[in-house]
């Protein structure tokens, strides 16, 4: 355990139990996203599980990674203007662009 740095106060759970605790929150945040978006990628129209799906736009991919310590708000507005694709659609569009 260790405390609050503005507070002082001894947070509730240990650092891993955190790591832990922050890692359920961001899947279920994807995940919530996907649903949101109707469960279907963008351009062949099948639905798979969360893992699979990429969030892509103009030749790159979102890294999902820096998105860990973010609101579920704040990932939806950076996710906005990116297509859900599945990894194959994902890379056939990498594949056609060139």
């Amino acid at each position: 355990f260790y405390t609050w740095k503005n507070s002082g106060k001894p947070l509730s759970y240990c650092i891993v139990c955190q790591s832990e605790l922050k890692d359920l929150k961001f899947q279920e945040n994807i995940e919530r996203i996907i649903q949101e978006r109707g469960c279907v990628c963008q351009d062949c129209g099948m639905s798979y599980p969360a893992p699979i799906y990429e969030f892509y736009l103009g030749g790159t991919i979102y890294n999902l990674s820096k998105a860990r310590d973010m609101s579920f708000e704040k990932l939806v507005c950076n996710l906005q203007e990116y297509a859900m694709l599945c990894r194959n659609c994902s890379a056939m569009r990498d594949w056609v662009k060139g």
